[in-house]
């Protein structure tokens, strides 16, 4: 997988945290198994890359998360904690979206799906992909992305007309 994917994520995540996180370890792993009490979707398609990337992480990390950003005590509300990392999705995309487009990659990221609770609901999200946790001075969260090249047919050396992708996720 390219590297300005990952990174890309990565910066976004930290400029609207406004915060500095340190990534861990990158391992492969399913999608489904990044999965933590609040979950956010990215779909992402473009004529260079499509696939998904997730952020996981703790309610009470999402919550100081939110507090830090805010300046405000954690919320209480379960749903106000959720309404609130879905803003942080949106705003993650849109980083993400201008920093690929300052590498070269160009890509429509969709606004959020939140995923609630630890088990998946749909066995489309089985996928694997690369996956790195990324420490916070409010907990971890986990980054997962499972994107895959699209390639054209000049770039795969096939004769055919169409595309073609490259891989499952990981490369």
């Amino acid at each position: 997988m390219d590297t300005r994917l990952l990174s890309s994520f990565v910066a976004a995540a930290s400029n609207v945290l406004r915060a500095e996180v340190r990534p861990g370890a990158i391992c492969i792993q399913n999608l489904a198994d990044s999965l933590d009490d609040i979950s956010m979707l990215l779909f992402c398609v473009g004529a260079q890359v499509r696939g998904a990337v997730l952020y996981a992480m703790s309610e009470e990390t999402a919550a100081d998360i939110l507090s830090h950003i805010l300046g405000d005590p954690p919320e209480e509300s379960r749903l106000a904690t959720q309404k609130g990392v879905a803003e942080l999705g949106v705003k993650i995309g849109k980083q993400a979206r201008q920093r690929l487009a300052q590498a070269g990659i160009e890509v429509n990221i969709s606004p959020p799906a939140l995923l609630i609770g630890e088990e998946p609901f749909d066995s489309k999200l089985d996928v694997p992909g690369l996956s790195v946790p990324l420490d916070t001075d409010w907990g971890q969260i986990q980054v997962h992305l499972a994107l895959q090249e699209v390639l054209s047919v000049e770039h795969a050396g096939v004769g055919a007309n169409g595309t073609y992708l490259r891989g499952h996720g990981v490369h």
